[in-house]
């Protein structure tokens, strides 16, 4: 997964992921035992899930992208890592 933004920032602290997601307060994530996450060490941008439990990732992934979806216009957001983003037009551009 990759985090697209100024200050979009996770880590891995014990069992918790920690996103700044361009929120007023720090969100975290409760990561249960069966599932590993591991951040980028530069600048925490690019996270990875991994686990045995294929149903589990899945739903881990889907709950820490819903913590910021990617933006319609810019493309912040959290989005799995690949995924192809179609941006909207905005209205000046339209003209």
């Amino acid at each position: 997964m990759k985090l697209i933004g100024v200050g979009y920032r996770a880590s891995v602290k014990e069992n918790k992921l920690y996103v700044k997601a361009g929120y007023s307060h720090e969100v975290f994530y409760e990561i249960p035992k069966e599932v590993k996450v591991v951040c980028s060490k530069s600048k925490g941008t690019i996270l990875l899930i991994k686990g045995k439990e294929l149903p589990l990732v899945k739903q881990i992934s889907a709950d820490v992208r819903a913590l910021r979806k990617p933006d319609a216009y810019k493309g912040k957001g959290i989005h799995y890592y690949g995924e192809t983003l179609r941006l909207k037009k905005g209205k000046r551009e339209g003209k």
